[in-house]
C-alpha cells in the first residue's frame, strides 16, 4: 500500500506551511499507537488492515478512507 506513503508526502506538503510537525513512519505510528514496524508493513501492503485502521490512517493523514485505496490526486 505504498499509497500510504504519498499519502505521507501529500500530508507533509499540505501542512507543513502550518507549523506542524513533519509525518514519518515513527510519528503515524505513534498517532495511530501501533509499531513502526506495523505501520511499515501496512505502508509496503505485507499486511491487510481493518477497516478500523483505515479510519485511523485517514483521519491521522487528513484524507478519505477511499484514498488508501485508490490513486492519490
Amino acid at each position: 500500500m505504498d499509497r500510504i506513503a504519498e499519502l505521507i508526502d501529500r500530508y507533509n506538503k499540505d501542512f507543513l506551511a502550518s507549523g506542524e510537525q513533519p509525518m514519518n513512519q515513527r510519528r503515524l505510528a505513534e498517532l495511530l499507537g501501533t509499531s513502526e514496524a506495523q505501520v511499515s508493513r501496512h505502508v509496503r501492503g505485507h499486511t491487510n488492515m481493518s477497516l478500523a485502521t483505515a479510519r485511523r490512517y485517514a483521519q491521522v493523514l487528513r484524507c478519505r478512507v477511499d484514498d488508501l485505496y485508490s490513486d492519490v490526486r
